[in-house]
C-alpha cells in the first residue's frame, strides 16, 4: 500500500497536481500507517505538495451520540449500514450476526480467520439504512471541507519545489 500510494501520488505530481487527498476505503489501522509513511516520503521528495489523509474513524466520532454503538469493526454496524445505502441488494440482513473475537495483544496474525467464525468484528444486526445515510452525508461534508482546506493552502513555506526529481 505504501509503495502504491507513493507511486500514484508521484505520478500525479509529475503531471502538475499539487493537492492530493488520500482516502482509504478500509477502517483498519494498517492502511492508515502505510499512507502516513507514504505521505512523509512524498513530503520529503516534493516540497511543494499539499497532502491530506482522510481518517474515516475520526469522522465517525462527529456523529451525534447514540447513532452508532461501535465506530470500529469489520462488516459490523458501520460498514453494513453503509452497504445498505450503496449496495442494498448485496446485504442479507437476515444473515447478519454479531461477533467479538478476542485478538491477542501485540501479536501480528497471519490469518485472522483463525480466531473468527463469521469474519464480522462487531454487530451487523444493529445496521440500518438511516445510519448509513447519516454516515455518508457526514463523510461527504467532512471530505469536502478537507478539499477546500487544501485548495486554499499555499505550498509549504520555505520550500520552492521538488526536493529531488
Amino acid at each position: 500500500m505504501r509503495s502504491l500510494a507513493t507511486d500514484i501520488v508521484g505520478s500525479l505530481y509529475s503531471q502538475g497536481i499539487r493537492n492530493v487527498v488520500l482516502l482509504p476505503g478500509h477502517l483498519g489501522s494498517a492502511q492508515l500507517v502505510s499512507l502516513e509513511l507514504s505521505a512523509q516520503e512524498l513530503l520529503k521528495r516534493h516540497g511543494d505538495i499539499n497532502l491530506a489523509i482522510i481518517r474515516l474513524p475520526e469522522i465517525l466520532k462527529k456523529l451525534p451520540e447514540g447513532v452508532i454503538d461501535e465506530p470500529f469493526g469489520h462488516a459490523g454496524e458501520v460498514e453494513t449500514s453503509i452497504m445498505l445505502v450503496l449496495f442494498p441488494e448485496d446485504v442479507k440482513m437476515e444473515e447478519a450476526t454479531k461477533e467479538a473475537p478476542s485478538f491477542p495483544s501485540h501479536v501480528v496474525l497471519t490469518d485472522s480467520r483463525s480466531i473468527m467464525e463469521s469474519g464480522i468484528i462487531g454487530d451487523a444486526t444493529k445496521a440500518s439504512r438511516r445510519k448509513g445515510e447519516m454516515m455518508l452525508d457526514l463523510f461527504v461534508n467532512e471530505i469536502s471541507n478537507v478539499v477546500q482546506q487544501l485548495e486554499g493552502r499555499a505550498p509549504p513555506k520555505g520550500r520552492e519545489g521538488p526536493a529531488e526529481q
